[in-house]
């Protein structure tokens, strides 16, 4: 299944449809395939309050596209081929809506899930706010950028997903009793009833993984820093290639962490991913750390 994380920015409250910033990741069968970020020109005033929220002047985006071109540019074609989530999911599609109205193009109908609802239909929390969960796993962000309000989305739901070992996001949303409603119709129709021609996958998005037995099959493994030389899409992919299946965050079921460095930070930084590995091992966990060479080695990549 493809799915669109997204998060938008406004610039005002009561304008809803004032859009001045969006985030999205597009995955593929919860592989990272795409991911974008732009600032919007809403065309109006931006409110004090709103401002010091996310941050973001009429200055700022004085030069960015309006809605309606960044929606022709790149969210259009994204929204009718993948189910949308995002957390507190009437917002961000009440103002994605009001923002198509105000610039006179038609609502194409969108398939989306509110991860809010989700969430709170597997854990109990004493907060369900997303900078709160993302705390929960030790997961730090900037609270309010889009790109990573949607980074952290994706870390909380893979979590959610790796806690209760399911295959995939698809194989958690079909557990819960939560359903994805359209934009256009206002209706809501059940997960597991929609059909999959609702959501086409383009095969320009990702090549298919003709994936190889090798000792990392059915290992789960995650990644932490950066790799010279490899993005970490490509890293998943090999990852996948060699049978092994790309974690988000660290566990106890994870099998290696692959630590990179970070080259913001100077020598010594210590990752919150990588933290917690070593909590496990102290704990008497299995989990593995390992070097990028070390990786490539047992990989025989």
């Amino acid at each position: 299944m493809k799915i669109l994380l997204y998060d938008v920015e406004t610039a005002q409250a009561k304008n809803v449809g004032s859009i001045c910033a969006v985030g999205w990741q597009l995955l593929d069968n919860d592989v990272l395939v795409n991911k974008g970020y732009s600032l919007i020109n809403p065309h109006c005033a931006f409110s004090k309050t709103n401002v010091a929220i996310h941050g973001i002047t009429a200055a700022d985006v004085e030069d960015a596209p309006c809605f309606a071109e960044y929606w022709e540019s790149t969210l259009k074609d994204m929204m009718a081929s993948s189910l949308v989530i995002a957390h507190n999911a009437g917002f961000d599609l009440s103002a994605t809506e009001q923002a198509l109205y105000l610039a006179g193009v038609e609502d194409p109908g969108i398939f989306y899930l509110d991860s809010l609802a989700l969430i709170k239909n597997i854990v109990k929390a004493p907060s369900y706010k997303l900078c709160d969960l993302a705390a929960m796993i030790g997961y730090e962000y900037q609270v309010h950028n889009a790109a990573a309000d949607v980074d952290a989305l994706a870390h909380v739901l893979f979590h959610i997903r790796d806690h209760f070992e399911m295959e995939d996001l698809a194989a958690l949303i079909a557990r819960i009793p939560v359903r994805a409603e359209h934009t256009k119709t206002n209706t809501f129709i059940p997960h597991d009833i929609v059909p999959e021609t609702t959501f086409p996958v383009h095969s320009h998005c990702r090549e298919d993984v003709e994936v190889q037995d090798g000792k990392i099959a059915g290992l789960k493994i995650c990644i932490t820093g950066d790799i010279k030389g490899y993005e970490r899409a490509d890293l998943e992919k090999l990852i996948m290639i060699h049978g092994g299946r790309a974690m988000t965050s660290v566990s106890g079921k994870t099998d290696y962490l692959v630590v990179g460095v970070y080259p913001d930070y100077g020598p010594g930084f210590i990752s919150g991913k990588q933290k917690k590995a070593m909590e496990i091992i102290e704990q008497g966990g299995k989990i593995r750390i390992l070097s990028p060479e070390e990786f490539f080695l047992l990989i025989g990549n």
